[in-house]
């Protein structure tokens, strides 16, 4: 082999793997429930977190990782005024992420259509509107209890069903998934 290709080849594989952001049963990236942000912020000192909120007015922390995966927290019995500050001591109860680079150990991610989630899932059993801001989430077969999937413009509703909460186990083709979560 020739002494450049050599080198080349040494440094590839010595070079450490892109940091994986796993999604399991108990944290995301990293992450965990039951952490404070405080200890978020210890564990990854170059993390942004900032306080936001939703079309809801439900307000909860935006972490972005340096890596740029963006993961979502919920802490309990904190106010819903997205102005407030972060409060570093209340755990985290919920976490939710809708970047490509996370994952379940099945491969289960955001952006994924659902017919690919179907190969690892089952078939979907159901996909629900919800009655605020009609948000779809997705049912499998075979989908564990403690994952949430949210996917958007997912249901082929029948024309009877003239507004949320509405119910369907037929998806359009096309149709992906938009975030997933997991909770307390």
């Amino acid at each position: 082999m020739k002494p450049l290709l050599t080198v080349l080849l040494i440094a590839a594989l010595s070079a450490p793997a892109a940091a994986e952001c796993l999604i399991q049963a108990n944290s995301i990236g990293g992450i965990r429930l039951g952490q404070t942000p405080a200890q978020v912020k210890q564990q990854f000192p170059r993390a942004r977190l900032r306080r936001t909120s939703d079309g809801e007015g439900v307000s909860y922390i935006a972490i972005a990782l340096p890596n740029g995966t963006e993961i979502i927290a919920h802490q309990a019995s904190v106010e819903d005024d997205s102005s407030s500050s972060i409060n570093q001591r209340a755990k985290i109860t919920m976490l939710q992420t809708s970047s490509p680079t996370c994952s379940t150990v099945s491969g289960v991610r955001p952006g994924m259509t659902l017919q690919s989630a179907v190969g690892k899932l089952g078939r979907v059993k159901q996909i629900m509107q919800s009655e605020i801001e009609a948000r779809e989430f997705a049912t499998f077969e075979r989908q564990p209890a403690w994952l949430t999937i949210q996917v958007e413009d997912a249901g082929r509703y029948r024309p009877a069903d003239d507004g949320p909460p509405r119910s369907t186990s037929r998806y359009r083709p096309n149709s992906k998934i938009l975030s997933l979560w997991i909770g307390q």
